[in-house]
């Protein structure tokens, strides 16, 4: 049985991938070793914070951060580190039926998501979506 107070339970979830992957050895081009793998972050942090209760209101707010990373195999087209912030919203308003505002990229910040060559691919701006979900 849960509280009367919609906002008695918490989580906190984090993720923290390490990824070290550098070209070891590449016969046809030597310059390319020990250069850092094309659009692979070295660091990734994804923190999140969930208060509420699933039978009543839920409220979540997550973190997302990469490191600066590379467009090409010779390094010479960095791509800059970001941080995006999301949350979600959501109240069950009968049995498998809930409610849910989500925000994307809060901070309505705009990066770098990915590069190919000289064109850059922008990360999705600020996207709020609502709805209705209905579990049967």
């Amino acid at each position: 049985m849960w509280s009367s107070d919609p906002w008695t339970e918490s989580a906190s979830t984090s993720a923290t991938p390490y990824a070290d992957s550098a070209i070891k050895d590449f016969p046809g081009n030597p310059l390319r070793v020990g250069k850092r793998v094309p659009n692979v972050s070295r660091h990734q942090v994804v923190m999140g914070l969930t208060a509420g209760h699933p039978d009543s209101i839920q409220a979540t707010l997550l973190g997302r951060y990469l490191s600066r990373q590379y467009a090409d195999d010779l390094n010479t087209q960095p791509i800059a580190d970001f941080i995006v912030l999301d949350a979600s919203l959501q109240k069950r308003i009968l049995t498998g039926m809930t409610l849910f505002l989500n925000g994307e990229n809060l901070a309505d910040r705009q990066y770098i998501a990915t590069q190919t060559g000289p064109v850059k691919t922008l990360g999705a701006p600020l996207l709020v979506m609502g709805g209705l979900k209905m579990e049967y």
